[in-house]
């Protein structure tokens, strides 16, 4: 439980991040808008990665539609941001919780 706890900071940080990088990219045309799928592979059980997944949705610009073959199908709205590291990040964050 106390694993748990811990990544809750983390992901409001991460959220209020996102909220304000959505925000700005939607009030201000010059900013890179580049919407698009990416999968990312993710080294996790089948519930983690329905966790992560499940995660990442609540995170502004991001929506996971499914996880086929230990990857997760993420739509986003600027395909040139490094989201893969920042999912690979949250996936270890995630396991450490799982054990």
């Amino acid at each position: 439980m106390s694993a748990l706890l811990a990544i809750v900071p983390g992901f409001v940080w991460r959220s209020l991040l996102g909220g304000v990088d959505v925000a700005r990219r939607a009030l201000d045309p010059r900013l890179p808008l580049d919407p698009g799928w990416i999968e990312i592979p993710v080294d996790l059980t089948d519930g983690g990665r329905v966790a992560l997944g499940g995660e990442l949705s609540l995170m502004p610009g991001t929506l996971v539609a499914g996880s086929a073959n230990g990857r997760l199908l993420v739509h986003v709205l600027d395909r040139q941001q490094d989201t893969v590291s920042a999912v690979r990040n949250e996936a270890m964050r995630m396991g450490k919780v799982a054990g």
